[in-house]
């Protein structure tokens, strides 16, 4: 009897310093979860589809680091969807690093030929906004979101200079 008189004791006074310290954690959180501004960004008609032509950091990307960041299963993941032929041969031997190349979305390949920059940068940052029925998500998007995971909620999947860098590698898909 008495050690369940302590044991209740214990867990209240658990429970009321949880309470106490929980607005402190919850603004911490908050802290913690609020995410970058989004960059700015103009979007006008292209030759195909929706554009933004401007780079979203002023800055050239990288197409080694569009590469690792395509290939990334927490980021990118395009080739969860898509195909580069370019990429199989290195797929092959590195199974775990590049994920199996998908077919729900059409090929990679030759992509800079049939979009331009500014067309391809809209599909990276708001498939919707060029293809309105499209389930490629939003990569550069936290706004109008479904079923987002709390932690995830008003984030990103990728920032601006990932746009670019994955840019950067599209446009040698010719």
């Amino acid at each position: 009897m008495r050690l369940s008189r302590i044991a209740f004791l214990f867990c209240s006074i658990v429970g009321l310093t949880g309470l106490l310290i929980q607005p402190a954690m919850a603004a911490e959180h908050a802290k913690k979860m609020t995410p970058a501004a989004l960059v700015s960004y103009k979007i006008t008609d292209g030759p195909a589809i929706k554009a933004i032509n401007k780079s979203l950091t002023g800055k050239a990307g990288d197409m080694v680091a569009g590469e690792k960041t395509m290939v990334n299963k927490k980021k990118g993941n395009c080739l969860a969807c898509h195909v580069v032929t370019k990429l199989k041969a290195r797929a092959a031997k590195k199974p775990k690093k590049y994920a199996d190349m998908g077919l729900i979305g059409p090929p990679l390949d030759g992509a800079a030929g049939r979009y331009t920059e500014g067309e391809l940068r809209m599909m990276l940052v708001n498939a919707k906004a060029a293809f309105p029925d499209t389930i490629m998500p939003g990569f550069y998007r936290a706004d109008k979101l479904t079923r987002v995971m709390g932690k995830f909620k008003g984030k990103t999947v990728i920032n601006a200079q990932d746009v670019e860098n994955i840019l950067a590698f599209l446009v040698t898909l010719k």
